[in-house]
């Protein structure tokens, strides 16, 4: 009976709380604390500064290395995008059907083969220009991997 009288003068004490349905579910919380946590509300420990200080020592610089390989995969990127912008018109054909697909693990010459294949099969590449383009556009690529 004392903790179902303690919770209700916590919930008067509560903002925010309105109608009954809240008001019974805050209860029922209460209680649940209250006899979980006999000696009732503890604020957690005080940290001192140099602690605090101490913490941020580590985790900024493990943050920035976190953070470090996307900074340098866009910086790569924009390597490739202004090396694509000087290839001829079917290099940067070439480029733009093989960026899309590239992963680190990719292999440059087979990619732009089995782009460079068809085209010239189909007639739309001459064997010439899809060599010279595919060259080029593998020193491109090569900023992606």
């Amino acid at each position: 009976r004392t903790r179902s009288t303690s919770a209700q003068g916590e919930r008067a004490r509560l903002p925010g709380v309105a109608g009954r349905r809240s008001a019974r579910r805050n209860d029922a919380a209460l209680e649940v604390y209250a006899t979980t946590h006999p000696e009732g509300y503890v604020p957690p420990p005080f940290k001192p500064a140099r602690e605090i200080q101490f913490m941020r020592l580590i985790h900024l610089p493990l943050l920035g290395l976190l953070l470090l390989p996307a900074a340098a995969q866009a910086a790569d990127q924009a390597a490739a995008s202004a090396c694509a912008a000087q290839l001829s018109k079917d290099g940067q054909l070439l480029y733009g059907k093989v960026a899309p697909t590239m992963t680190p693990k990719t292999d440059i010459k087979d990619a732009l083969t089995g782009v460079a294949r068809p085209m010239v099969m189909g007639g739309s590449m001459s064997r010439d220009n899809a060599r010279t383009a595919a060259e080029a556009a593998g020193e491109c690529l090569k900023f992606l991997k």
